[in-house]
């Protein structure tokens, strides 16, 4: 019998891990010092903990980018919620159920959580959706100028008392400092989007690269180089590990690695890379971002399959 409780990881139908809440505080994310490793591009380096406390086990999402569902409703960042038996906790594509001790034989079915159909994201809540919209359309194109139909009354004519509205020479006038204020004003409401390099045009790419030192392969996919710069502060504090490695050639690459010890020789490691069907892996590329961010004092053999 658990008297700390459980938690029960789902991945679609398929239970990957369970683990036992017995230590105080029980981190979840994407890096390999959570307690709880759950990999995917929906889930934060440190994502959420649940902390034992005197009334019981609470959830805390730790001020994560795409969020934490309990129960199907969206905690809000660094605010404890109380967990029940049973609770369901939805992070990217991953579903965890609380369990105590006394429910060992207790199963969950997964669906009862309502997970996205399609394999999709976590469904956002009222409050979020203006800024999912935001992330999916990124900034908006910047106003050169008033519209060429003479009708158009502009924004700022709004301001004046409802008197004014009908004057042509008022609205013309206005039309002057509209046609130059207003891109200012697009630019400043969504100056975040444009240092972020989810959202950013695809020009300032290498600019916002250049903040990390990073040089950007202008024969890169675009795709790539907006995976590559989120990561690139949990990469660097991971470099010269295993995980620091693997994570930095499937992000600069797009393919599939293994690393493990060679047995013979307990400081040689055996990566293999795997490129995906109908795609070639440059060899001299890879070999370049192994030496780069290997352990310094261990050699490697490389495999590359295509």
């Amino acid at each position: 019998m658990t008297t700390n409780g459980r938690l029960s990881v789902h991945l679609g139908s398929e239970i990957v891990q369970v683990v036992d809440l017995r230590v105080p505080v029980t981190t979840i994310g994407r890096l390999p010092d959570n307690t709880v490793v759950l990999p995917g591009v929906q889930v934060a380096g440190h994502h959420a903990e649940l902390r034992r406390e005197e009334n019981g086990p609470v959830l805390v999402d730790v001020g994560s980018a795409f969020g934490t569902l309990l129960d199907g409703v969206r905690v809000p960042a660094h605010q404890p919620q109380i967990l029940r038996v049973g609770s369901a906790i939805q992070i990217g594509l991953y579903l965890l159920i609380y369990l105590s001790g006394e429910f060992e034989g207790h199963q969950h079915d997964p669906k009862e959580a309502q997970l996205p159909s399609d394999g999709g994201p976590p469904h956002r809540e009222t409050t979020s959706a203006t800024q999912a919209l935001r992330l999916e359309r990124g900034p908006r194109p910047l106003l050169t100028g008033p519209p060429l139909d003479r009708d158009w009354r502009g924004g700022y004519l709004d301001y004046l008392p409802i008197i004014f509205h009908e004057n042509d020479f008022f609205r013309r006038l206005l039309l002057i400092f509209e046609s130059i204020w207003e891109p200012l004003e697009q630019r400043q409401d969504y100056i975040d989007m444009y240092l972020d390099p989810r959202t950013c045009p695809a020009a300032l790419l290498p600019w916002l690269a250049s903040w990390f030192g990073v040089t950007i392969n202008p024969h890169w996919p675009e795709a790539r180089v907006r995976a590559l710069l989120p990561e690139i502060i949990d990469l660097y504090r991971w470099r010269g590990t295993k995980y620091g490695l693997t994570r930095m050639i499937e992000v600069c690459t797009g393919t599939s690695v293994e690393i493990a010890d060679v047995p013979a020789s307990p400081f040689v490691l055996r990566i293999v890379v795997e490129a995906p069907k109908g795609h070639t892996a440059n060899r001299q590329f890879i070999e370049e971002l192994v030496s780069v961010h290997k352990p310094a004092h261990t050699g490697y053999v490389l495999e590359v399959k295509s």
